[in-house]
């Protein structure tokens, strides 16, 4: 998964130069922070927070916000927020499971895996709960085949955006039985 993990940056930063340094440098005490939530540190959670720290919300060059498009990775700083935002959601649409933001947009949706099924979830306070991939590496792998495909682009303002129809097409590729690819309009 690391190598997946670290390919999706170099495509991310080939883009759109200096994306990677963006989200750096490591803060240390990552684990000490998913330790306070009782989080036992999944594996996409060591493989991106040992390499990066995240996007910090408030970030002040907003063409590097996007981890994909309308998404950033939460900054570790603020995972405890996230998490605290993403289970008043969970809470407020009656879900009960447990999950971990990764992803997060500024209308206060989530993509976050669901504890103890290594399942990566849309959550949103319109759709619900949706699966979206069937694990962590189906995830890198679907992401990093959108960057190969070119279906991930700058705009003409130099912001991430994407191909919808093609983001469709490769996702149900990757991911044949999850429903959010292949019963999309």
């Amino acid at each position: 998964m690391k190598k997946l993990f670290l390919e999706y940056l170099e495509h991310s930063d080939k883009i759109r130069n200096g994306y990677k340094d963006s989200i750096l440098p490591v803060t240390k005490d990552w684990e000490n922070i998913l330790n306070e939530l009782k989080v036992s540190t999944p594996d996409i959670f060591e493989v991106i927070y040992s390499n990066v720290s995240g996007t910090y919300y408030e970030i002040e060059d907003q063409k590097l916000m996007d981890f994909t498009p309308g998404y950033l990775l939460i900054h570790i700083s603020e995972y405890k927020n996230s998490y605290k935002n993403l289970s008043a959601l969970l809470s407020s649409l009656d879900i009960e499971d447990k999950f971990f933001p990764i992803l997060q947009d500024y209308s206060s949706n989530f993509i976050a895996l669901k504890e103890g099924k290594n399942e990566i979830y849309l959550i949103s306070s319109e759709d619900g709960v949706c699966l979206m991939y069937k694990s962590p590496l189906k995830f890198f792998e679907t992401i990093n085949d959108f960057y190969s495909k070119k279906v991930y682009f700058l705009d003409e303002d130099g912001f991430l955006d994407y191909d919808f129809d093609l983001e469709i097409e490769i996702g149900a590729k990757h991911n044949p039985n999850v429903k959010f690819w292949n019963d999309s309009p």
